[in-house]
């Protein structure tokens, strides 16, 4: 009788674990679902104050390839990021020459708000080939509001600046950056709308005789007509 008795005691025990086990189960899968759907994640690694942090940031992400999250304490605003070295790109942010010189949102807030107004996030470490993806990813999921951009490793829809604009139409190219784009050009065929694109593009432009000269000189060595360097450089 005390075998049978003993028995009972067991399997009611065993009976009662489990289910413990699995309500324990249960809630774990809805905690990770609720997770999901407020947007939050668990990060590998949290810097709570970026300035007082930095020497930990630098040292512990060298030679590291991951995602990352900025996160304005005072407004809650974020700003989503990775690197094949996330020390190389901290260092970026650590530069206030760096900030200045961009049109960056981010790089405005850091300056305006500063460094002990941050905290970053390491959302996760991966591998470089898979990066982008992953940073997508997050970006879809958490809908950071100072990525201007919300295609990972994209520049389309960046505004740069007026100065840096204005950079762009005063430039001036040596001979040996010419030649040399002109030889990373070899090969290439353009079609008849892609060149009439190019020739309204260019319509207004005005190079130095220097220039002229020069695209001249390269084109007699391609066997160019200058039928061709008219309607091509020159328009």
């Amino acid at each position: 009788m005390n075998f049978f008795i003993l028995k009972y005691k067991s399997a009611t025990k065993n009976f009662f674990f489990l289910q413990i086990l699995k309500n324990k189960r249960t809630l774990h899968c809805c905690k990770r679902q609720l997770n999901v759907k407020h947007n939050s994640v668990i990060p590998s690694v949290v810097y709570n104050n970026v300035k007082t942090e930095k020497v930990s940031i630098l040292k512990d992400n060298k030679g590291k390839t991951g995602v990352y999250r900025l996160t304005n304490l005072v407004n809650s605003k974020t700003y989503i990021g990775s690197a094949n070295d996330l020390t190389i790109r901290f260092w970026v942010y650590f530069s206030t020459s760096r900030l200045t010189r961009s049109n960056m949102t981010i790089y405005k807030a850091i300056l305006k708000y500063g460094y002990a107004n941050f905290k970053l996030e390491i959302l996760e470490y991966c591998n470089p080939d898979v990066l982008i993806t992953r940073e997508q990813y997050y970006i879809d999921l958490l809908k950071p509001k100072y990525n201007i951009l919300s295609i990972a490793g994209s520049t389309f829809g960046y505004k740069h600046t007026a100065k840096t604009l204005e950079k762009f139409k005063t430039r001036e190219f040596s001979y040996e950056t010419l030649t040399k784009l002109t030889e990373a050009a070899k090969g290439r065929v353009l079609s008849k709308e892609v060149r009439a694109k190019i020739s309204v593009a260019r319509t207004g432009v005005k190079l130095s005789e220097e220039t002229r000269a020069k695209l001249s000189a390269i084109g007699a060595a391609r066997g160019c007509s200058r039928s061709y360097k008219d309607n091509f450089w020159w328009n």
